[in-house]
C-alpha cells in the first residue's frame, strides 16, 4: 500500500484513483494529491524511489458524456458550451512546472513523467472516441 500524504479527494474520478493507488502501489511509493505548482493545481504526484516522479491528471468523464473529440485540444462534453482543454496538455504543463521547480530549487534533474487517467472509460471506449489522427481525448 502506497503512502498517501493528502486526504481522499472529493471528486469521484480522483477518489477512485486515490484508492487504486493506495491499494496497488508499493509501500515505498509516496502519493500527493491536489497540490499546487506555480498556482496550478495537479491531481496527483506519485514519487517512485529510484525511478522518478509521475504527474497524473485525472478526468472522471464517462464515454457517454464525451460528445465529440475534434482533436486533442477540442473535446466537447455533454452539458458544456465550450470545449475542454487538452488533458494531455494540462498534465504536460504540470510536468514542465514541476521539472523546472526541482531544477531551480534543488539543482536536480529527475525523471518526471506525465499521464492522463480516465478511471471510468475502458480502452475500447477511449479509442472509439479518438479522432482519426490516433490522438485520444
Amino acid at each position: 500500500m502506497a503512502k498517501m500524504i493528502d486526504k481522499e479527494p472529493k471528486y469521484e474520478g480522483e477518489k477512485k484513483v486515490w484508492h487504486d493507488f493506495y491499494k496497488n502501489l508499493p509501500s515505498d511509493w509516496v502519493v500527493y494529491n491536489t497540490r499546487s505548482i506555480n498556482g496550478r493545481e495537479y491531481d496527483f504526484c506519485v514519487i517512485s524511489p529510484n525511478m522518478g516522479l509521475f504527474i497524473v491528471e485525472v478526468k472522471g468523464w464517462n464515454s457517454d458524456g464525451i460528445l465529440n473529440v475534434i482533436n486533442a485540444n477540442t473535446i466537447f462534453l455533454a452539458g458544456a458550451e465550450n470545449p475542454e482543454d487538452s488533458p494531455r496538455g494540462q498534465a504536460r504543463g504540470y510536468w514542465f512546472d514541476l521539472r523546472k521547480k526541482i531544477q531551480r530549487e534543488l539543482g536536480m534533474n529527475l525523471l518526471v513523467m506525465s499521464f492522463v487517467c480516465y478511471p471510468f472509460i475502458s480502452e475500447s471506449e477511449y479509442f472509439a472516441k479518438a479522432p482519426q489522427t490516433g490522438t485520444g481525448p
